[in-house]
């Protein structure tokens, strides 16, 4: 696909970098459609079976009444994602339009394999559904504690610890980038841990594991594994600044 970067940078993708991204389009069993000027990319009464992404182009999600007359509800452009509350499963169909305004190409995603288990072990697709979990919430308003347990039903993470996670892995995109020096303090810290801290530490920030694995893993519970996670992070955050390392 030619247009990873408007993926990388759109909200559905966050905390995803690019070459991470190829290998799921095809997990996802990603297809992409062209439509022309004035085309309808989705229809009132149409039964939605896809997470929809504008790669190119801009469209509109309009309303026409009884006489004809349209109302614009929402501007499309690349990068934004549409009709996933409809994608959801039981969200009955379409209550609108979806027009595209110029050329358009459109990313559709198997919204069942977006929310399945990812069969292929694939490290970001916990990270893809919290994403599309949090877009959710922020349109149709759901209560953050019911997103919270809907999250954790599907992906097997609390959405916290969710959040933990992107933010460690922005900070090792961001160590990686501004060189030795900041891969030395992080090295050097690891280094302080004991050996049972620091695999927990990696078994979680590096490889990506659940609590709940890290738990089975190390014969520990699952709170004693976020008690210990916590303090670690506390830890590393001390020392960082300590290091003159902005956190």
């Amino acid at each position: 696909m030619d247009d990873l970067k408007i993926l990388e940078n759109s909200r559905l993708f966050a905390g995803i970098r690019v070459d991470e991204i190829q290998p799921m389009l095809s997990c996802l069993q990603a297809v992409e459609r062209k439509y022309p000027r004035g085309a309808y990319i989705f229809h009132t009464g149409e039964e939605v079976r896809a997470l929809a992404l504008l790669v190119r182009g801009t469209a509109h999600i309009q309303k026409e009444d009884f006489w004809g007359n349209r109302s614009l509800l929402a501007s499309l452009a690349a990068g934004d994602i549409f009709a996933e509350a409809y994608a959801m499963p039981g969200s009955g169909a379409m209550r609108s339009d979806v027009v595209a305004v110029e050329s358009c190409t459109v990313l559709l995603m198997d919204v069942e394999r977006v929310l399945s288990r990812c069969t292929n072990s694939c490290a970001f697709h916990a990270r893809l559904t919290g994403n599309l979990f949090a877009l959710l919430a922020e349109k149709i308003h759901i209560n953050p504690a019911y997103l919270s347990t809907l999250f954790k039903n599907e992906v097997g993470v609390n959405y916290q610890d969710y959040l933990t996670a992107v933010r460690i892995d922005k900070a090792k995109q961001l160590l990686a980038a501004e060189g030795r020096e900041i891969t030395r303090a992080l090295n050097a810290f690891l280094a302080t841990l004991t050996q049972e801290n620091r695999r927990l530490f990696v078994r979680r920030y590096w490889y990506v594991d659940t609590v709940a694995e890290i738990a089975q893993r190390y014969n520990m519970s699952e709170s004693k594994v976020k008690t210990r996670l916590h303090r670690i992070r506390e830890k590393l955050r001390v020392y960082l600044m300590q290091e003159g390392i902005a956190v």
